[in-house]
């Protein structure tokens, strides 16, 4: 960075000297002079800040001053502000909590967690800055110390614009598995491919040094990446033109762990209740194009609607207890009065399979109850809650699916997202090797030659509905 006032103040700040108290400001001199460059009215006004403790004015001046600076200058200009709330008094802490500003109540909760000794306060924070990946880059290494990296990875995600939640879920992952105690030495750089050239991304990968690509997320920029690269690359969807190794968050073999599990438990007629769109409907196809080809095998499938208003209608026809009300209003007819009836489910079916979301899956599992029919229902891994939570879900008692172990085992991780993140970081340090597997978040990973699939774990809901593993 150039030898200027603000200069100083980093350098004061990354030495780990004491802040300045917030109750004895002082003043200085501020001159208006016309020659003055905004970078330089700035960097005065920077100065003056820090001198008076004012931390909550220095962050809003930094982050106005970081967009006039050279990028190459913003690590240490993000790092200095990293430091400077380290270090924040609680005078300091409260003052950003009055503040209107959303990002500087952000700042509020990092110093708080810094103090009560998060071990990922980091996470709190990338958000606020357009060069994402300075201050982790710079604080991993502190945190570490370590003098330089032995591996640099560049990870290509959407951090903001539509799919921005899946990409800072994936990169918080990521950001997890660095802090770790017993983390390898990385260097990680987030790119954000939202509205960006994905040659310009590369060519900036590759002039910071990156060994590894992780990403992209969208084949639209797979397809720009499998044209340019050549760098080892861990793509976060399926593989375009026989470029790059794939991780995709939707575990390829599912439909086959379902037929395999199923067929275990000597099941051969079953009823599938399906999601005729998305994932659902390609599970569906694949899963029925296997139960149909074995041996004495029978499914009888109904897509669900698409609103909860005729769930039952569809329940109905696949019990066939519409046949059962059908024949009450023959004999009623022929008999000219009114019957007392209890419609009677068909009694066939030795389990049911929801390919469908928890919510919904929620109101489908007690109508089975209400038509007496105790018979194992299992779901697939689009039940997987978007985050975490042990809270009890009574209305999915007794459903068993296949998912992420870190589902009952989190750690510090609070979706399934960022467990694929922390994964994927996993196996990109293994794309040298081309067979192996090995016990991850997200399950079991199987690492093959191009597309690298997982092994789920089989969980279920106990009377209760508490989420366990399932009983052997």
């Amino acid at each position: 960075m150039r030898p200027t006032h603000l200069l100083l103040i980093l350098l004061v700040l990354m030495a780990g000297c004491a802040q300045q108290p917030a109750h004895k400001p002082v003043q200085e001199k501020v001159g208006a002079t016309p020659a003055l460059t905004p970078q330089q009215r700035l960097e005065l006004q920077a100065r003056q800040q820090w001198k008076q403790g004012n931390l909550t004015g220095l962050t809003l001046t930094l982050e106005q001053l970081a967009p006039l600076l050279p990028r190459e200058d913003r690590p240490a200009l993000s790092v200095a502000l990293h430091e400077a709330w380290r270090r924040a008094n609680g005078a300091q802490i409260e003052a950003a909590w009055q503040s209107d500003t959303p990002a500087m109540r952000a700042w509020a909760l990092y110093g708080e967690r810094i103090q009560a000794g998060d071990p990922a306060p980091i996470l709190s924070t990338l958000q606020l800055f357009s060069d994402q990946e300075a201050p982790l880059l710079a604080l991993l290494a502190r945190q570490k110390g370590q003098t330089s990296a032995h591996t640099t990875l560049a990870v290509f995600l959407p951090l903001t614009g539509p799919y921005a939640q899946v990409g800072l879920s994936v990169r918080n992952g990521m950001v997890r598995v660095a802090l770790a105690p017993d983390s390898p030495e990385i260097t990680l750089r987030f790119y954000d491919t939202h509205g960006a050239d994905i040659n310009t991304l590369y060519q900036e990968a590759r002039d910071a040094g990156a060994d590894v690509i992780i990403g992209p997320l969208l084949p639209a920029n797979i397809a720009a990446l499998s044209k340019i690269s050549a760098l080892p690359t861990l793509l976060l969807n399926r593989p375009a033109n026989g470029f790059g190794h794939a991780f995709s968050f939707q575990t390829l073999s599912e439909a086959a762990q379902l037929n395999a599990r199923l067929r275990q438990s000597g099941i051969q007629r079953l009823g599938i209740l399906f999601e005729d769109h998305g994932r659902a409907l390609t599970l569906q196809n694949a899963f029925s194009s296997m139960w149909l080809g074995g041996a004495g095998q029978r499914a009888e499938t109904a897509p669900l609607p698409h609103t909860n208003r005729t769930l039952r209608t569809t329940l109905d026809q696949l019990l066939h207890v519409d046949r059962s009300k059908a024949r009450r209003w023959a004999l009623q007819r022929q008999l000219g009065h009114r019957l007392t009836f209890t419609p009677r489910a068909r009694r066939d079916l030795q389990a049911l399979l929801l390919l469908t979301d928890a919510q919904r899956a929620a109101v489908l599992n007690p109508l089975m109850s209400f038509y007496d029919i105790d018979i194992p229902r299992y779901g697939s891994s689009l039940m997987m809650p978007e985050r975490f939570d042990d809270r009890p879900q009574p209305d999915l008692a007794g459903v068993r699916f296949p998912a992420f172990p870190a589902l009952v085992s989190p750690g510090p991780l609070t979706s399934p997202l960022e467990a694929w993140g922390w994964d994927a970081l996993q196996v990109a340090f293994n794309l040298s090797r081309r067979q192996g597997c090995y016990n991850g978040r997200t399950g079991r990973i199987e690492l093959a030659d191009r597309q690298h699939d997982r092994w789920l774990e089989w969980l279920q809901y106990t009377p209760r509905g508490q989420l366990t593993k399932e009983a052997p």
